[in-house]
């Protein structure tokens, strides 16, 4: 009976425990309107190419996971950084 609760514990503690996002932002004052769905949109890793000379910074946008994230993939980390510049108005990502 202890031996099944114990189980019936860590099953649902592991269910829980999945890839939980947090995204903390850090704007500048510039006000744009989210980018539509059709719109281009580039991720370009600053270590391998440099960025364009004419890039205009909107700001900082941290992806973290959550308190009892276990493992967080690079798709889920790229998509909520994606979603979130989007929403922002930006068509490029710098990580």
């Amino acid at each position: 009976m202890t031996l099944r609760l114990v189980i019936i514990g860590i099953i649902l503690t592991l269910s829980m425990v999945r890839c939980q996002v947090k995204v903390i932002t850090d704007y500048k004052d510039v006000q744009r309107t989210p980018l539509a769905p059709y719109e281009p949109f580039g991720i370009i890793e600053s270590d391998t190419i440099g960025l364009p000379n004419d890039v205009q910074l909107l700001g900082s946008i941290v992806v973290k996971g959550g308190p009892f994230t276990i493992y967080c993939d690079d798709y889920t980390v790229r998509k909520a950084l994606y979603e979130e510049a989007r929403c922002a108005g930006a068509n490029l990502v710098d990580i």
